[in-house]
């Protein structure tokens, strides 16, 4: 936060994230959201849910619905089941998701990981068009790779095409 153009920042996360920012930080705005707490933030509603990431109630995933819907889903390993039927029972529908891929195609992680790799991508993008959270009009990008367990752009993009999906890149920009 140094060198800010906007004269306060509005942060937003759950009450055990934002007690661990010091008090002392300036020009930031600090606000709380619930997990399953739908907030209207600057003409979008978000939504927070428990990422399966650290502590229960510090990591948490989003969706952000405006005129589209996108689900965005770093540092988290598979998602809980809550999240899941959560989804399912709001019959939510995603133009986008945006998913966690730190250990791509090369560390096996399991579900219970902080973190998610092809494998499990491969299964969650399955689960979420059984329940009709997307399809294959859904945008879908892995991102959030590791520098140290991956392999080039080409062939993470060569997985990630295999399961109808696009890796990201610095600098990329997706219109939905």
């Amino acid at each position: 936060a140094h060198n800010m153009t906007v004269p306060t920042l509005k942060v937003y996360g759950t009450k055990a994230s934002i007690d661990k920012i010091p008090e002392n930080y300036k020009n930031l705005s600090l606000n709380t959201i619930d997990l399953f707490e739908t907030v209207k933030i600057d003409g979008y509603e978000i939504t927070a849910l428990p990422a399966r990431h650290m502590a229960r109630g510090v990591s948490v995933i989003y969706i952000i619905k405006g005129d589209k819907t996108i689900l965005y889903a770093h540092d988290t390993g598979f998602l809980f089941d809550e999240v899941l039927d959560y989804f399912k029972d709001n019959k939510i529908y995603f133009d986008m998701v945006t998913l966690d891929c730190t250990n791509g195609a090369i560390v096996p992680i399991t579900d219970e990981g902080g973190h998610m790799g092809f494998d499990n991508l491969n299964r969650l993008l399955k689960r979420l068009e059984e329940i009709g959270a997307i399809d294959s009009k859904t945008i879908k990008y892995f991102n959030h790779f590791s520098h140290n367990v991956n392999p080039l752009q080409e062939e993470l993009e060569k997985v990630a095409d295999s399961l109808g999906a696009k890796i990201s890149y610095d600098g990329l920009e997706v219109e939905v």
